[in-house]
């Protein structure tokens, strides 16, 4: 870029693919800066913060994390109890399940005991209500009573409706069994698409790497050639068009590794476990953790007092 003044002074034809570039690199700033403030604002909202607080939570610019290539996915047993999906789908079976079972001990016989303990007068002058009159004999031992007795119920004549009943739980049943199953199959699938797609991304990054440097070399070469009067500067234009596409295109590539790596984790249901010997409740800032304790006593349980002051 630094020969494309001179041959602008010299009279040559660079001077229009000069301001080319410049509205051209301005616009393509403007289109990343805009999608960096929607996901700057986009994270605002998932965490409960305006896009002022934002910004001065969020550091500076950072290089893009590296991810191995080799991550532990775990084996599938794990990947059903993790994903939280998987679980809801598999409780909403399990509940149902046990609403069949209630559905059939209609069919049965109840038999139960009921009884009642209390106390009882006769004296209704004495035990009459007056601001000075006493309670007479309500509370003597003669006055206490009571009964007990067994009880006896039997829907025999609503047997076709609770034989109804039973079906149509049994139905829901199955409408959760394929719920379940579809679940379970669209894990396996997203986590399978998930994998392929993190190694994909680092086979593609790989190759663009000796892409970049190809293009670098390209570009050294052509300068080497137009300085000795062998090519042209149309020649060195092209190969820094196509440096800066490879590079543009490895960098982007390499944005990709890490969230095909956050969709992995999120495909197999973990990967954001706690690990070392930070407890979870140490990731929980001490305003909210005052504010929970003060809620219900399982928060003064779950957060005691003693982690203030770690």
């Amino acid at each position: 870029l630094t020969v494309a003044p001179g041959t602008h002074l010299a009279g040559t034809h660079a001077e229009p693919l000069l301001r080319f570039d410049v509205p051209l690199r301005a616009e393509l700033v403007g289109v990343l800066e805009t999608g960096l403030r929607q996901v700057k604002n986009a994270l605002a909202v998932l965490l409960g913060l305006t896009p002022r607080d934002m910004s001065d939570l969020l550091q500076g610019p950072a290089p893009i994390p590296v991810a191995p290539f080799e991550v532990s996915t775990g084996v599938p047993a794990e990947l059903l109890r993790r994903r939280p999906d998987v679980r809801r789908a598999e409780r909403f079976l399990a509940a149902q399940s046990a609403q069949i079972g209630v559905s059939i001990t209609d069919l049965y016989p109840r038999f139960s005991l009921v009884g009642s303990v209390g106390f009882r007068t006769s004296d209704s002058s004495e035990t009459s209500f007056t601001m000075d009159s006493g309670l007479g004999d309500l509370f003597d031992s003669d006055s206490a009573a009571g009964f007990l007795g067994p009880f006896f119920s039997w829907n025999i004549f609503n047997y076709g409706r609770i034989k109804n009943n039973i079906r149509v739980q049994d139905a829901r049943f199955q409408q959760l069994l394929i719920n379940y199953q579809n679940t379970v199959l669209t894990a396996l699938a997203e986590t399978e698409n998930a994998i392929v797609a993190y190694l994909r991304s680092h086979e593609q990054a790989k190759f663009l790497g000796e892409s970049v440097k190809a293009a670098q070399r390209s570009v050294q070469l052509s300068l080497i050639q137009y300085r000795e009067g062998t090519t042209d500067f149309d020649r060195v234009l092209s190969t820094l068009t196509q440096q800066v596409q490879q590079q543009d295109a490895f960098v982007s590539t390499s944005g990709t590794i890490a969230t095909n790596l956050v969709a992995m984790y999120k495909a197999l249901g973990g990967g954001w476990q706690v690990r070392g010997e930070r407890k979870i409740e140490d990731y929980v800032p001490e305003e909210d953790k005052q504010q929970l304790r003060a809620r219900t006593k399982y928060w003064r349980k779950v957060l005691p007092a003693s982690t203030e002051t770690q």
